[in-house]
């Protein structure tokens, strides 16, 4: 009985993932910036049959960044992000940022400059976050919005 699933084990294939599961049962959650690449990888997985969602932080305000091209994680790519998860299917979250971000990105980058260095602001938010937002303050389900895009 126990080599029953050993035998099953070792005859599941390997996913794209390097995963031992069918798409179909891999959970893969993309960060969407609104732009192509990340558009495209979602689309990608969804196509090859993986359960996709799609995630978003909002790191400015919406009103005030609306208006600025090139402004990721806010207004328009947000919107886009949500286009392209709702036009193949998928789920797809905002995690509102914008308080954690400024506190621990923006209000560095001014207090360093303001001391005659020279910040660099993606350092920051990458040691900060790394892929791991609670590290921004509080868990990840308290940044989810509650509302599903």
């Amino acid at each position: 009985e126990g080599f029953g699933i050993l035998s099953r084990a070792m005859t599941t294939e390997i996913n794209s993932l390097g995963f031992a599961k069918a798409p179909k049962d891999t959970r893969v959650v993309v960060a969407m910036s609104g732009g192509v690449d990340s558009s495209v990888t979602a689309a990608l997985l969804h196509e090859e049959g993986y359960d996709v969602i799609g995630v978003t932080l909002q790191l400015y305000d919406y009103g005030a960044a609306i208006e600025r091209k090139g402004a990721c994680c806010a207004g328009q790519d947000i919107y886009d992000a949500k286009r392209v998860a709702e036009e193949l299917g998928f789920p797809h979250y905002v995690l509102d940022y914008e308080d954690n971000f400024k506190d621990s990105v923006i209000d560095d980058f001014v207090e360093t400059y303001l001391q005659g260095q020279t910040p660099i602001p993606c350092v920051k938010c990458n040691q900060r976050g790394n892929g791991n937002t609670s590290q921004w303050g509080g868990s990840n389900a308290d940044r989810r919005r509650g509302c599903k895009s």
